[in-house]
């Protein structure tokens, strides 16, 4: 039997906690991002198939981030020495999840297609027609808007 707990051990359980708030966060943000799929689907008929649409939503977006939270994340909690590692690599990949979560959308919304291998001759056609027309504040504004997501997915706010 554990009398005494290590400094180890005390930064592991923290880390945890942390980390289940952190999905937890992740989770609303995702859920929110995705919401643009079901606002460009066409709404059931009936009160039971929107219920299944609603729940379904819910229970898939928050199970993948979870998913991604559990393999990724929970293992460097246990793996990393320090606290601000853990946070700094969660915020990065939190980060790029969701803005690639938020390009699915985004493509879903225009083309109707999700972010697949199939879709990249569609991807790269309008990267390329896009990229050549922007300036330099819309560069700007999509950085700032990926450092907005890192600090969100951080859960400082």
């Amino acid at each position: 039997m554990i009398l005494t707990e290590t400094p180890r051990r005390k930064l592991v359980t923290q880390l945890v906690n942390w980390g289940h708030w952190f999905a937890l966060l992740n989770i609303f943000i995702a859920i929110t991002i995705a919401g643009i799929y079901i606002l460009n689907s066409p709404i059931p008929d009936t009160p039971l198939g929107l219920l299944y649409l609603l729940f379904n939503w819910l229970s898939h977006i928050g199970f993948l981030t979870f998913f991604a939270f559990v393999i990724l994340i929970l293992p460097l909690c246990y793996l990393a020495k320090k606290a601000k590692t853990v946070k700094i690599v969660s915020s990065a990949l939190a980060a790029l999840g969701l803005a690639s979560l938020g390009f699915d959308a985004l493509l879903y919304n225009k083309y109707g297609v999700h972010l697949s291998f199939n879709s990249a001759d569609i991807i790269r056609h309008e990267a390329q027609t896009v990229i050549a027309q922007f300036s330099w504040q819309q560069w700007g504004y999509l950085l700032f808007l990926f450092l907005v997501l890192v600090y969100l997915s951080t859960g400082c706010c």
